[in-house]
């Protein structure tokens, strides 16, 4: 690196260094543990679905969550925090029909799963 600056003769430069890359310093590793919905096919419809991981997700939301649900009509609403580490819940809404839901964070996120 070498400075300059008008009206000064600096001695000495340029001058090199190191830079250091650690590679050990790529994505955290988290684990997708739990996925859980609720409501009841007799009592009430799903309104929440509570993602588990196995940390907090820095800057995690909604938009970093795909919900897959063809037959239910189920679409994702906000994604919150709760006073646990690693868990979430995914409001849910529009469910016109019982069925199956797939919910996945994909690794695009940079985070591996």
């Amino acid at each position: 690196m070498a400075v300059t600056k008008t009206g000064y003769t600096i001695s000495g430069s340029p001058k090199t260094v190191a830079v250091f890359y650690n590679a050990a310093s790529g994505p955290t590793e988290v684990t997708f543990s739990s996925l859980v919905a609720d409501g009841s096919a007799t009592t009430a419809t799903t309104t929440k679905l509570t993602l588990t991981f196995d940390k907090d997700i820095t800057g995690l939301t909604a938009g970093d969550i795909a919900l897959t649900s063809v037959t239910t009509g189920a679409t994702k609403g906000a994604l919150t925090t709760t006073a646990t580490a690693g868990v979430y819940e995914l409001a849910v809404s529009g469910i016109t029909a019982g069925g199956y839901a797939a919910v996945a964070v994909p690794q695009e996120r940079g985070i591996p799963l």
